[in-house]
């Protein structure tokens, strides 16, 4: 790979969304994708959540969050939250690897019953998610989710629109607890996927 015909394209539209494009080749190329949270727009659909999984989907990982008829293990409503595999561990999974540490002294000891198959429910509504913010305060955590279009990052990259559009999907309620939950039950995942994607350095 010669160094001479390496070359960057940077885009920085008006919105949360930074573009690097890196031409290694003429054929090949990588691309770095910086989000701003801070100037994101706030999910306008609101979930609050006390049940939670994660599971293989056929090509994706499947973050499926729900709420539980009090008092049961019956669900009374869930959301089921695509990634694809690279997304996962490349956005959520590497994102979340300080907060997690920090999560885990926070519940310390105290832990959530485990739930065991929860009765299912048909209130089910389906969501796609390339990334995602998460934030703790006190006792609560919100897990916000948005998409960013292939299509607004292959024209970026053929220049011909700088703004990138961050959709916001859901942003999910849970307790600190719950959070702790969640990212446990990602960690198989993050760990089985590690040696599938390079990281970068």
């Amino acid at each position: 790979m010669a160094q001479s015909r390496e070359s960057a394209l940077e885009v920085s539209g008006k919105g949360p969304v930074r573009l690097r494009v890196m031409q290694l080749t003429a054929t090949t190329g990588s691309v770095e994708i910086q989000v701003d949270y801070s100037q994101a727009p706030v999910p306008m659909l609101c979930y609050d959540a006390d049940y939670c999984d994660v599971v293989q989907g056929r090509p994706d990982i499947v973050l499926v969050f729900g709420k539980l008829k009090a008092g049961t293990v019956e669900l009374r409503t869930k959301i089921e939250i695509t990634f694809s595999r690279d997304y996962f561990y490349n956005q959520l999974w590497r994102s979340t690897r300080e907060l997690q540490g920090s999560v885990e002294k926070m519940v310390r000891e105290e832990r959530l019953t485990p739930i065991k198959g929860p009765l299912e429910t048909e209130k089910v509504q389906s969501l796609r998610s390339n990334n995602v913010f998460m934030a703790v305060l006190g006792g609560e955590a919100v897990l916000d989710f948005y998409y960013i279009s292939p299509g607004d990052i292959h024209y970026a990259r053929t220049k011909q629109k700088r703004d990138i559009a961050l959709d916001p999907v859901v942003r999910v309620v849970v307790s600190v607890h719950l959070l702790w939950e969640f990212l446990n039950k990602c960690k198989p995942f993050g760990e089985g996927l590690k040696g599938r994607f390079t990281e970068e350095q």
